[in-house]
């Protein structure tokens, strides 16, 4: 899981594979979420997506194309 900030509120999120999060996952980092429809889940959204200098790193597990949410760092 990882924590984020949706405008301003702190939201926990799911994240599939944490592989390189150590280097991708620090904060202030832009992060891209999918949110989810199944209501029975314990988390809101998916991170798919970290940005890292102007590219986008696709979470492996999430292929793009998706719908998805930019929160504000």
């Amino acid at each position: 899981i990882a924590e984020v900030l949706i405008d301003g509120e702190r939201h926990i999120v799911h994240v599939k594979n944490t592989g390189r999060c150590k280097e991708l996952l620090i904060e202030g980092a832009t992060v891209y979420l999918y949110k989810a429809n199944n209501k029975n889940r314990k988390t809101e959204y998916d991170l798919i997506a970290v940005e890292k200098n102007i590219f986008y790193k696709n979470h492996p597990d999430r292929p793009a194309p998706y719908s998805c949410t930019q929160p504000r760092a």
